[in-house]
């Protein structure tokens, strides 16, 4: 049970670290990779962290929600402007999360994804 919880506490502060620049970029610079960060709320630390971004392009407030498991493990939930899916799947952003460790890694990831798709940038 505590290692179950110490787990848990050790991924949350992972991502609560790569907010923040050097700290958790793999680059090592400590330019932030996200310029237009809203809101963030922690209220359910260290099970659940949530991102509110503002993307100009669609002149909306993109959500990026993150459930922190017992076991380490990461699951992602986005949302698009006003409500509307994301062109990123929760599945991939789940599996972006989890390869880079890293928030500001994983909305620069999800923002190319909705940019390259086909159907325009958000779903």
């Amino acid at each position: 049970m505590v290692f179950s919880i110490l787990r848990q506490q050790l991924a949350f502060n992972e991502l609560f670290v790569s907010c923040f620049g050097a700290a958790g970029g793999i680059t090592g610079d400590s330019t932030p990779l996200v310029d237009e960060l809203v809101e963030v709320v922690l209220c359910d630390a260290p099970e659940f962290m949530h991102f509110s971004i503002y993307d100009a392009r669609v002149d909306g407030v993109v959500g990026l929600a993150i459930s922190v498991g017992k076991d380490g493990t990461f699951a992602a939930k986005i949302s698009g402007p006003n409500g509307r899916p994301h062109a990123c799947s929760d599945e991939k952003g789940t599996e972006i999360l989890m390869q880079t460790r890293s928030v500001p890694r994983t909305i620069q990831a999800i923002t190319k994804i909705a940019v390259e798709s086909g159907s325009g940038m958000y779903a």
